[in-house]
């Protein structure tokens, strides 16, 4: 079970503001002040509304719930002292309501899943002024609230139902420690003092079933599997006898066992993340949340990496929010789980994943494109320089493209369609397949000397339109570049990206259908017969741009500047064929192509907009459209190429 959608309004800093939380693993970025931790407060704080208002339904209620069902009321025990919220720090009452003005009550909203069940519900609270001194929470829409689903989606409300673990970065430890009562120990975790009773907790596990994966992971997030080191931690007390809890460590081969309290913070805090995600069986709920505030103050970048895969894998039991502003450990995450928040406490909050590349507007552009991380590292961090090129050295594959639209283009194809989120693309802008040839063996010398887990060029791939070239010339330049400059390549056997709407008609106007509420108006066949007659209507256009009469001596010389003069200078093809017979090839070549395999960005315009014409939509598209469309790729409106493209940058 996990929360999809949180919704905050007029709570401390926030006035209305929607995020939507990973299933498993978010990490909030922000500059300070920003309301990332005001964002976990907000969750901490439903978990406690959830909490108090949890009942046994002492009758029936007829049409809502059965005697002896949970219920979030009743409605006359709804009143709660200030020093009773544990989970939001505020030195007075008005503290928690935005601007301090107690009129305007604190709402929080979450949309709660469970995926075992396929079922989903909207639980709302409101906390708002009695007397200055009380606050009073109740649920939203409690007359018309679906208990029976409530019951249904939580299995384990006897229990709770809930749990929030909220731990801020920890830099010491109490010297000493006594044990304390599981109520203790439970409202320190509340209001983030859990740090003075670490030992209590490592106590409580330490006589568990899950210690030893506890131990494991511990080893592994601090010195990774390749190293020999290992960190033992034992309990030297027993709580039927003694006051204290003495917990002791040593790590590797060192003999000597000493204090938990000796080890660096660092290592303190990883303890108190893992034992965050770590519970007995008797603490089960059916959503865990873990709240980590700023959980890498004091660790080192080997270990955040380790620390993020953890996070990550620990989802299957644990929905985890963090907080930071690392810069390594935001390279660290994937952008699926990268959520920036702004600090206007206003708007949507959205993974990375979900957003658009940034479009540049720069018609010259060369070089790494700007990964999606990078405007959010800029914002925390002003030392910027060469972010987007250590972006492709972590990336998992370098994509290079023709121009900054193919990148965006490619990207959101990629992403729409992708199995693996976990995959990292980085595109690299080149311009066009002659200026590839011209800088492909300066990158190949370059790449293949910098090296992460791979070099550079063994994790790079290129895709490119084939504009012109013909089949064999095509045939030769894949062939050649990925035997003779080990680069993996690919290339539709249409002109253009552009080109492909058109090899569909029917893809093409479902795609246009929910791209355009215009077009939906329209019935489905009716798009498609304006679309297939504005494409016939097209096709004497890109016919006549390959005729004979087009394709003359000024082409022939463009074609072996572009082409063939390039063949010879980068791979030693020498071309023996006379500019008349290579002039046949070319028309022979053009002539037997289907149109639509000719035609390019400015032939899908006109198509579409002589389609809306007949259609009498007054609507009109321009080169964007692609984009446009492609954005609604999917199930359903996918292109055979597009799926073929999509496995290759993937592979």
């Amino acid at each position: 079970m996990y929360i999809k959608l949180l919704r905050i309004r007029d709570f401390k800093s926030i006035k209305n503001l929607e995020v939507h939380l990973d299933r498993q693993f978010s990490i909030l970025t922000g500059v300070n002040n920003s309301g990332k931790t005001t964002i976990l407060e907000a969750l901490s704080l439903w978990v406690e509304c959830f909490e108090k208002l949890l009942n046994i339904a002492q009758r029936s209620v007829a049409g809502k719930y059965y005697k002896g069902d949970y219920i979030l009321g009743p409605t006359n025990n709804k009143y709660f002292n200030f020093d009773e919220i544990n989970s939001v720090r505020c030195p007075d009452f008005e503290d928690i309501f935005r601007d301090r003005d107690v009129k305007r009550p604190v709402v929080i909203e979450a949309t709660v899943v469970n995926e075992e069940k396929n079922k989903e519900q909207v639980i709302s609270f409101s906390i708002s002024n009695s007397t200055n001194t009380r606050y009073v929470i109740s649920l939203l829409g409690e007359r018309t609230f679906d208990y029976r689903l409530f019951n249904v989606i939580f299995s384990q409300l006897a229990n709770g139902g809930v749990s929030a673990y909220f731990a801020s970065p920890v830099a010491s430890i109490e010297q000493r420690e006594d044990f304390v009562t599981e109520p203790i120990l439970a409202d320190a975790i509340r209001q983030r003092h859990s740090y003075q009773y670490i030992r209590n907790r490592i106590y409580k596990l330490y006589h568990s079933p899950v210690f030893k994966q506890f131990q494991d992971d511990l080893s592994f997030v601090l010195y990774g599997t390749a190293s020999a080191a290992r960190i033992v931690l034992r309990s030297q007390s027993d709580i039927n006898k003694d006051k204290r809890v003495v917990i002791t460590y040593n790590i590797g081969r060192e003999i000597v066992e000493k204090d938990l309290a000796l080890l660096g913070s660092g290592t303190l805090q990883v303890i108190e993340i893992l034992l965050d995600l770590y519970h007995q069986s008797d603490e089960r709920r059916d959503l865990n949340l873990v709240l980590l505030d700023e959980p890498d103050s004091h660790i080192h970048r080997d270990i955040q990496e380790r620390l993020i895969q953890m996070l990550t894998r620990s989802g299957a039991s644990n929905q985890v929010v963090i907080t930071t502003h690392n810069e390594t450990l935001i390279r660290s995450a994937q952008t699926s789980n990268l959520f920036h928040v702004d600090g206007t406490g206003n708007g949507v909050v959205t993974c990375l994943y979900k957003k658009e590349l940034p479009k540049l507007n720069s018609p010259h552009f060369t070089g790494p494109y700007p990964a999606l991380a990078t405007p959010v590292i800029r914002s925390i961090n002003s030392t910027s320089n060469g972010l987007d090129f250590i972006s492709a050295i972590e990336a998992d594959k370098i994509i290079f493209v023709e121009g900054d639209d193919d990148a965006r283009f490619l990207y959101r194809l990629f992403n729409n369609n992708i199995s693996n989120k976990n995959v990292k693309l980085m595109f690299w802008v080149l311009g066009g397949i002659s200026k590839v040839l011209d800088k492909v063996d300066m990158y190949k010398a370059f790449f293949s000397d910098i090296k992460n887990t791979k070099t550079l060029w063994e994790k790079s791939k290129l895709v490119f339109d084939r504009d012109c070239l013909t089949d064999t010339h095509l045939a030769f330049l894949q062939d050649s570049l990925l035997n003779k400059k080990q680069l993996l390549n690919y290339a539709h056997r249409e002109y253009t990206q552009e080109s492909v709407f058109l090899t569909d008609i029917h893809l093409l106007a479902v795609l246009l259908s929910v791209s355009y509420e215009s077009v939906a108006k329209k019935p489905l066949t009716e798009v498609e017969a304006a679309l297939q007659g504005a494409l016939i209507a097209q096709e004497p256009v890109i016919r006549a741009r390959f005729g004979a009469t087009n394709v003359d001596d000024k082409f022939i010389k463009q074609y072996k500047g572009m082409y063939l003069k390039k063949f010879e200078d980068v791979f030693g093809r020498k071309d023996t064929a006379s500019d008349i017979n290579l002039e046949r090839e070319l028309q022979a070549y053009y002539s037997s192509q289907p149109a639509v395999n000719l035609s390019n960005k400015e032939d899908l315009v006109d198509v579409v907009n002589n389609a809306f014409s007949a259609l009498g939509i007054s609507e009109s598209v321009d080169e964007s459209v692609a984009y446009s469309l492609v954005q609604h790729s999917g199930i359903g409106t996918m292109y055979p190429q597009w799926e073929a493209m999509v496995r290759f940058m993937e592979g």
